[in-house]
């Protein structure tokens, strides 16, 4: 292969990638959304936000925030399926855990 065509290769690959990777944030910004305002709804309906940053938290990984939030919606009646759950999931992890 030839500089020329390596060059040309590596910037449809880089294209590609960008491509791919604006698409992903894209699709996630509306989750986030999505997961903000189920939070807002319910959530803070038991507790401040500034509980999620409080120094005795119990949740310390992923999978501690997943159970946790699954109890909640449950202590407070929401019935949110996987796809909403995992949104406020989501919302959580990124605005405040960051796991």
């Amino acid at each position: 292969m030839s500089g020329r065509n390596t060059k040309r290769l590596i910037r449809v690959a880089a294209c590609a990638l960008l491509s791919v990777t604006a698409c992903a944030a894209a699709s996630a910004e509306p989750d986030l959304a999505a997961g903000k305002a189920l939070h807002d709804t319910e959530c803070l309906v038991c507790h401040p936000s500034s509980h999620y940053s409080r120094a005795e938290r119990r949740v310390d990984s992923l999978q501690r925030l997943e159970k946790q939030v699954d109890t909640c919606q449950q202590d407070v009646g929401a019935d949110w399926d996987a796809q909403q759950s995992g949104a406020v999931v989501r919302y959580l992890n990124r605005s405040f855990y960051h796991f």
